[in-house]
């Protein structure tokens, strides 16, 4: 186990990554009046290069700390965590929520995959029943349906 100063440094060294890409100048998006920036990554992004790109450790390393924070969560609402049905719980939420955020990390050049092309009609063409699952941003609460 990392000691505390280990923590630091690695936060520390987190929160630099992510203050150096803030500072970044961003490219333009391709489409005017687009949310989508140079990379395919959506606007707000801050983050997303650094979660994007960090290495296995860093990625433990960020598990590691929301699992920590589920713990705190779970001892503040009178929960016992060493509790036996609880004590995989923490980091079972972290990687769900990572799993549920993992657009982030996504490109919608990777996600569309080429599959957009100049057409010479003006029908529309529909597409039904799209699953899609998200975590709503007020309650942190992951919600899903179709489109």
């Amino acid at each position: 186990m990392s000691s505390s100063s280990d923590k630091k440094v690695k936060t520390a060294r987190s929160s630099s990554r992510l203050d150096e890409l803030r500072n970044e100048e961003r490219p333009e998006s391709p489409e005017e009046g687009s949310s989508v920036d140079g990379d395919g990554l959506c606007w707000p992004s801050t983050g997303t290069k650094v979660r994007k790109t960090e290495s296995q450790e860093e990625n433990a390393n960020r598990l590691q700390k929301i699992s920590e924070a589920v713990e705190t969560i779970l001892q503040c609402i009178g929960e016992d965590p060493s509790r036996e049905g609880l004590l995989k719980t923490p980091m079972r939420y972290a990687k769900a929520l990572m799993f549920f955020t993992k657009g982030y990390e996504q490109s919608l050049w990777d996600v569309v995959n080429n599959a957009v092309f100049s057409e010479d009609h003006d029908e529309m063409v529909i597409v039904k029943n799209i699953t899609v699952h998200s975590l709503c941003e007020h309650h942190l609460v992951p919600f899903m349906g179709k489109v």
